[in-house]
């Protein structure tokens, strides 16, 4: 809820649409300069990813708010956080309320289906080499909460697997985080893996799988979709 507040973003910021017209302020460089020329009341940023700026930015003499969401209810509490820093407390309630309710309807419709019934999925995160996302990490959360089984969750954070051993774990699903698809299809030694013999290779739109923000759970919802088509 304040959104119109907002005077300034990184090149990456392309969400909502009114984003891409807000002053930038560079991406996984910062130019400190043109922060400070926009006189903000407070920086939002991530704590993981810019430590070094951040310290920066609070010896300039601006108000910094760190974020660290790296699960659902990191988000979720992230989201009542700016919204009590913002002054937009109520519109943050609502913002979370409706998420929780639509969590609610994919936790109700997954608890429906045996656990033999959950697909096998593997993510792929990159293709050479060959990148998914392992247990713990916020994409494997999610393929957890949308019912699926990831054949990765044994291996922690980001792992690197062999051609081979994705064919040996023979995946019901194949979710991409970039539009390779075709290229994937053409691999001669995944024709005999189910996802791709039964068509089950998706591209989803990284944005909202790969960034740790609200629209999380329109990944998850297409999941289900995904997981359970008839």
């Amino acid at each position: 809820g304040a959104g119109d507040k907002v005077v300034g973003v990184t090149n990456f910021c392309n969400y909502p649409e009114e984003a891409k017209d807000i002053a930038k302020i560079g991406d996984s460089i910062v130019n400190v300069e043109a922060v400070l020329a926009l006189r903000p009341d407070v920086v939002v940023a991530e704590w993981d990813l810019q430590p070094d700026v951040i310290n920066r930015l609070k010896q300039l003499g601006l108000t910094v708010v760190t974020v660290n969401a790296r699960s659902a209810s990191d988000i979720m509490d992230s989201m009542m956080m700016l919204g009590r820093v913002c002054g937009t407390v109520e519109q943050a309630k609502e913002a979370v309320s409706s998420i929780e309710d639509r969590l609610a309807a994919v936790r109700e419709k997954v608890q429906k289906m045996a656990t033999d019934e959950r697909p096998s999925v593997f993510i792929e995160i990159w293709n050479d080499p060959i990148m998914t996302a392992g247990g713990g990490t916020f994409m494997d959360e999610l393929i957890q909460i949308a019912g699926g089984k990831n054949i990765a969750e044994s291996q922690d954070g980001w792992p690197i697997l062999s051609s081979e051993t994705v064919i040996s774990e023979n995946p019901d699903v194949i979710l991409l985080t970039y539009y390779n698809k075709d290229e994937v299809l053409n691999r001669t030694a995944w024709k005999s893996i189910s996802a791709v013999k039964g068509g089950k290779v998706y591209e989803m739109d990284p944005d909202i799988i790969s960034r740790n923000g609200p629209r999380f759970i329109d990944a998850i919802e297409e999941m289900v979709e995904i997981f359970y088509a008839q």
